[in-house]
């Protein structure tokens, strides 16, 4: 996770207003959580995260570094929905 938390204190993307943000992973993980009611096991959400992390890192090489939340909701939901549709559907 130490790798994860270096990049995520560099890492600005788009809010819905258009200003740019800085990233907080923890933000997509109390969602998952909650959406989950809980019941992701650690290691199952920890997963999560680092294929989200991913796709986000991926989408942004692709679209010359930009993000906006939307492309991340979608990122989420996508990942979710591989792992545990009934959550997914709670995200979404």
């Amino acid at each position: 996770m130490q790798d994860l938390d270096k990049k995520e204190s560099k890492m600005t993307i788009q809010n819905r207003q258009n200003k740019e943000i800085q990233y907080n992973q923890e933000k997509i993980k109390d969602a998952i959580i909650k959406a989950s009611d809980n019941g992701l096991k650690p290691k199952v959400l920890s997963k999560l995260i680092k294929m989200i992390e991913l796709d986000i890192d991926d989408f942004k090489k692709e679209n010359n570094d930009i993000i906006n939340i939307e492309n991340i909701q979608d990122i989420i939901e996508e990942n979710l929905m591989q792992i545990d549709s009934k959550v997914a559907r709670k995200f979404i």
